[in-house]
């Protein structure tokens, strides 16, 4: 077995609230470092340009991967309200790292695994309100 070890990403929608959505993870196996996509944050919950400087964010460092960026940082070119959270290990015995880590997104049930539950009956509604997850007013 490999050791392997991730760093989750996080977008910030609102920096006054401090809420976070994870929306991928920077695995590393070995010396290889591999993108892994949550499911797509619903535009109901981070609105049309939310949902869309996630998606650019993640386009931008996917395109960075495959031309040799290869760590465990974000480049600047992402923006301000996209970071990295601490660096983790995945557990020793995992055979498949990034899918271990993407099974995590899974298990949440929602886009990420967020500070708080998201309302998943908002989200597939689309009704307005307050989003538990972040906090914020979409």
């Amino acid at each position: 077995m490999t050791s392997a070890e991730y760093v989750l990403i996080d977008y910030v929608p609102d920096p006054y609230t401090e809420g976070r959505v994870v929306i991928g993870a920077l695995v590393r196996v070995e010396d290889v470092v591999r993108l892994v996509r949550g499911k797509p944050p619903c535009e109901h919950c981070l609105g049309a340009s939310g949902a869309r400087l996630v998606e650019i964010a993640l386009e931008d460092v996917e395109r960075r991967l495959t031309s040799g960026w290869n760590t465990l940082t974000l480049p600047g070119s992402v923006g301000p309200q996209i970071f990295v959270r601490e660096l983790r290990s995945v557990p020793e015995g995992v055979a498949d790292a990034p899918a271990w880590v993407w099974r995590g997104f899974s298990a949440a049930g929602a886009s990420s695994w967020s500070r708080s539950e998201p309302s998943r009956e908002r989200c597939r509604t689309g009704g307005a309100g307050r989003h538990r997850s972040y906090g914020g007013r979409v």
